[in-house]
């Protein structure tokens, strides 16, 4: 990593460049936040979200299936949620250099601060927790044929958030 020092703020009212993101995924010491603007549309989203749900409006992938399953109704959440993670953690072959991880980390939770997901922002602060420390998911760097080309990566991601997977951190592979 380079030794530079960084610091990068994410939301609808900060543009996440090429070049932002390069330097940021590089940098040997990263500060990164959340802009007070990412943090109300995130809040305003899951608000709309959560109504919704109280509605009793279906919910793709939350209150129904995926995929053609999209009519059957959904497991609860936590089974949902981790079967899905399960189906998409699929992946072989050596793992994505840290730097590589870390732009994908950077810009999944620049997209998450855009406040469209109905995410809560505790979950984009424990992604840039993952980056704050140096820590970078084990993410193969061959993915699975049945996911989109963003899934296989993120499913790893997430399952280091979850107290699972593998990491690299300070160079050394820890679970």
């Amino acid at each position: 990593l380079l030794m530079t020092s960084i610091l990068l703020h994410l939301g609808p009212d900060h543009q996440l460049t090429p070049d932002k993101l390069e330097a940021a995924a590089l940098a040997g010491q990263l500060s990164v936040r959340l802009s007070d603007a990412a943090r109300i549309a995130m809040e305003s989203s899951r608000d709309a979200l959560e109504a919704a749900r109280a509605a009793g409006q279906p919910i793709y992938g939350l209150t129904t299936g995926f995929g053609p399953h999209v009519c059957y109704p959904a497991a609860s959440d936590a089974l949902q949620g981790a079967g899905l993670i399960a189906h998409l953690a699929a992946g072989a072959g050596a793992f994505a250099p840290a730097p590589v991880v870390r732009a994908t980390v950077i810009a999944r939770t620049q997209a998450l601060a855009q406040g469209y997901s109905g995410v809560d922002a505790s979950l984009a602060e424990s992604l840039l927790g993952l980056v704050k420390h140096g820590i970078a998911p084990a993410v193969p760097e061959i993915g699975s044929v049945g996911a989109s080309g963003d899934l296989t990566p993120l499913a790893h991601i997430v399952r280091v958030l979850a107290g699972e997977g593998t990491t690299i951190h300070r160079g050394r592979r820890e679970p």
